[in-house]
């Protein structure tokens, strides 16, 4: 009730929106998908990491191994046993339930079921064929009623 002994509306909770973030024009996108992972894992997130292929998945793993320089980011395979209390779970392809959390899409391409996903990240580099590749994937957002932000990563 209000001081007119009205009642107050219900807070009924809506479904949260998936909110894409493109940190576009990216000098070093391997780096900053390292520094964005430990970025998500420190503000106690999970994340997916989705990557075009196994070559893909295998740099980055490798590179992670090493990021940051006086600690580790626990990392392991979608389909490791040990995924489901892991943080940072890397993959070449989604299952139909996503996992809770945040999608890392470098998988250059638009990821299945993405709407189910709370957060999407977007990496893409200075390459011309990253951007076209980008802006397809960020119409397919949009066609979705996605709540899509723009980081200008140019020079930092």
């Amino acid at each position: 009730m209000d001081v007119r002994g009205k009642s107050l509306p219900i807070n009924r909770r809506l479904p949260k929106m998936t909110r894409v973030d493109f940190y576009h024009h990216v000098a070093d996108p391997l780096s900053f998908a390292c520094k964005l992972t430990c970025t998500v894992v420190g503000k106690g997130e999970r994340l997916t990491v989705l990557f075009a292929d196994e070559a893909a998945l295998a740099a980055f793993d490798t590179r992670l191994w090493s990021v940051p320089a006086q600690g580790f980011v626990p990392h392991v395979r979608l389909d490791d046993p040990l995924a489901a209390e892991t943080p940072v779970l890397l993959a070449t392809s989604l299952p139909e339930v996503p996992p809770t959390g945040v999608l890392l899409n470098l998988s250059l391409g638009e990821p299945a079921g993405f709407p189910a996903w709370p957060r999407i990240l977007e990496i893409v580099g200075e390459d011309a064929g990253q951007l076209d590749r980008a802006r397809e994937v960020a119409r397919a957002y949009k066609r979705a009623g996605l709540d899509t932000v723009y980081h200008d990563m140019t020079g930092k």
